[in-house]
């Protein structure tokens, strides 16, 4: 089972790609993203919430033990951010769709994740 990108937006109404575009400084950004992710074998999918920074802009996206965990692009761009979190998404392969979860995780958060009493999940 491979993983694939099936949507990316912002979590509101906004364009993502037309606030991507616009961002000021494209070789120092960051955005939090949230993409619908399923699987080769299926129609449907999943919610994820992935940061997208550059290197200079990582900084911008660091989580309270202050590491960065998300993709990162050369430069802030509709096309580098679409091209970028396909290729990071699509390179996963399991043998489950828990199994495509657990390796997501590494640099997403799951729509579902703590909520699994039994600690099986993420």
């Amino acid at each position: 089972m491979r993983a694939v990108l099936r949507s990316i937006d912002l979590g509101d109404d906004r364009d993502w790609e037309a606030v991507v575009n616009s961002t000021p400084d494209p070789w120092q950004a960051a955005q939090s993203f949230v993409v619908t992710v399923g699987s080769d074998d299926s129609k449907g999918g999943e919610l994820f919430d992935v940061w997208v920074a550059t290197p200079a802009g990582k900084h911008l996206a660091v989580d309270n033990l202050g590491q960065f965990r998300g993709v990162l692009v050369d430069h802030f761009d509709a096309a580098s951010v679409r091209s970028s979190l396909q290729a990071s998404i699509e390179a996963i392969e399991a043998d489950s769709w828990l199994g495509v979860v657990k390796q997501l995780c590494k640099f997403m958060r799951w729509e579902y994740q703590g909520m699994d009493p039994t600690g099986v999940w993420p």
